[in-house]
């Protein structure tokens, strides 16, 4: 997307140097290489961060991962609430945030996916049938991820 001229805006909700390492290493990589816009949820919250939603074309979900259990924080939860109210379209990466992989349940508040890419592998709660309104159309991407089980 970006090499093809389009804007990208990454908002995090943590500051740089408290990312996990891969994070950061590649929010690095995105700063080095291409025109991407930066912000930090915080220093924008919450008149900006409406703005952000209502001009852009597409949502990309990467607030929780696969560890998710439960309900979300209410920090996390007002933002999932304003993603899934912008009505515009989220792909969320691996897993909807406020999803639950294993058994298919939302917490109180889930991000509602248009397009889900499940990293390396199908998780076992998409198969659920509560957990279609919040995947939409899965996606299974190979990242090459080895399986020594076999």
């Amino acid at each position: 997307m970006i090499q093809k001229g389009i804007k990208v805006t990454v908002i995090t909700l943590k500051a740089e140097e408290e990312l996990p390492p891969d994070c950061a290493k590649n929010l690095k990589i995105l700063k080095k290489f291409f025109n991407t816009y930066f912000f930090r949820f915080i220093n924008i919250y919450p008149a900006n961060f409406l703005d952000k939603l209502n001009n852009c074309d597409l949502l990309i979900d990467a607030l929780l991962g696969t560890g998710f259990r439960g309900n979300v924080k209410t920090s996390i939860k007002d933002i999932i609430n304003r993603i899934n109210d912008s009505k515009k379209p989220v792909l969320s990466i691996d897993i909807p945030s406020g999803l639950n992989g294993n058994t298919g349940k939302p917490g109180k508040t889930a991000v509602k996916a248009k397009i889900t890419v499940a990293i390396g592998c199908l998780k076992k709660g998409f198969l659920k049938p509560s957990a279609k309104q919040y995947t939409g159309k899965i996606i299974v991407a190979d990242i090459g991820l080895i399986d020594y089980g076999k």
